[in-house]
């Protein structure tokens, strides 16, 4: 969570629509922006170290640590679970993660600890669940959804659950090298796969997208950051600890943002005519939809993608929001809508199996104030849909609006 004060109230649209909160988008954690203009052909990733052939095992602590206390947790273990919160703002309470299943039953709670700081005031703790929901990463410390201490991890870089839930990757980049890291929670051996960039590469910034560890691969964006570099998206080989394919999404000024399927498989971004374009990595494959607006989120077997449809930015005041729709991409079937609501790529995640959550907020026609109306998160499969989570203020683990 991004721990802010308190829940924000409304906030009034400015000149050009703001297009609601889309100036937030690029500072949106891993889900990183990108949009494209065209895509080349694979180039060849130079400086690339040698392979690491063993994966690395987990070296045991000299010295195990005292384990935290567990936390108060209602959530029976081994329960799939998404989880959504409404916070009062007050440092004293507990902070209650809702878990809710795939029927939408409410499944308990876990109690988080609030802490304040003297210049921001209370402060929601860092959380990041798994896809499942089994396991909650609280900063570096692990612990299952029953509340049970499982271990801690690595501190620094940026943070993305394993698709199947058994590791959490972290990304390290550095100025002419990155390097990804997949640490195990369930005791399976840890990976890594590590590259060195180019000059011109070595100019851009790196995000985390996808980490696989059924796959045992991640996907890093590379984005460009002046006239003439690349924005690019980058296949490691967790295993083999190399980078193996590089797909070129623009040139120069690109729109964002970039999202990735949970394999690893597929990269989804908005083109330079604000259509929404999925990129098959294996081979390079490009289909483009008729969707105009940017991804937030695939599915969990990236068959679906959702996507925030552009709102109009010609006029003063905003006057609508056109809405959420979740598309088959490779048919561009419509699968699921929501008008007069719009969200963030933190508010919509992937789910075991086929199942897509999305978290958003409705907007009241010609108010000017988004949002000014309530919200909620869906469900959505590809034959049901089920409202859950009415009145949230935090979606997953990230928040607020």
């Amino acid at each position: 969570m991004d721990g802010s004060d308190a829940p924000r109230g409304p906030r009034r649209i400015g000149p050009l629509g703001i297009a609601l909160v889309l100036a937030l988008v690029p500072a949106a954690g891993v889900a990183v922006t990108v949009a494209v203009k065209q895509l080349t052909a694979p180039r060849a990733v130079v400086g690339l170290p040698a392979p690491t052939a063993t994966p690395r095992s987990i070296a045991p602590s000299p010295a195990a640590p005292t384990p935290p206390p567990a936390l108060f947790s209602t959530v029976p273990a081994g329960t799939d679970v998404v989880y959504w919160a409404n916070w009062d703002g007050v440092a004293a309470a507990p902070y209650p993660l809702h878990a809710v299943d795939a029927a939408g039953h409410d499944r308990g709670t876990v109690d988080l600890s609030v802490t304040r700081d003297a210049s921001r005031g209370a402060q929601q703790p860092e959380v990041l669940p798994s896809p499942d929901g089994h396991d909650l990463l609280l900063d570096t410390d692990v612990y299952s959804e029953d509340g049970i201490w499982q271990r801690s991890l690595p501190a620094g870089g940026q943070t993305v659950w394993a698709d199947d839930s058994s590791g959490i990757c972290r990304l390290s980049a550095g100025a002419n090298a990155l390097r990804v890291d997949l640490d195990s929670v369930t005791g399976r051996p840890d990976l890594s796969a590590e590259t060195s960039l180019s000059g011109a590469q070595g100019a851009e910034s790196a995000s985390l997208l996808a980490c696989s560890g059924t796959r045992q691969a991640a996907v890093v964006l590379l984005t460009a950051r002046g006239p003439g570099q690349t924005t690019a998206a980058l296949r490691l080989d967790l295993h083999a600890g190399t980078a193996t394919v590089e797909r070129v999404l623009c040139t120069g000024a690109c729109a964002q943002p970039a999202i990735a399927s949970p394999d690893g498989e597929d990269v989804a971004y908005q083109d330079a005519g604000h259509r929404v374009a999925v990129v098959d990595m294996p081979t390079g494959a490009v289909q483009r939809l008729d969707a105009r607006g940017w991804p937030a989120a695939f599915s969990g077997d990236g068959r679906a993608v959702a996507v925030s449809l552009d709102a109009p930015q010609s006029a003063a005041v905003l006057q609508r929001v056109p809405g959420i729709e979740v598309l088959d991409w490779r048919s561009g079937a419509v699968e699921w809508s929501r008008p007069d609501a719009q969200t963030l790529p933190q508010w919509a995640f992937a789910l075991p199996g086929a199942g897509i959550a999305v978290a958003a907020c409705e907007y009241a026609p010609n108010t000017g104030v988004f949002p000014s109306g309530p919200c909620r998160m869906d469900i959505v499969s590809a034959h049901t849909t089920v409202p859950a989570a009415a009145g949230l203020d935090f979606a997953f683990s990230l928040g607020p609006f």
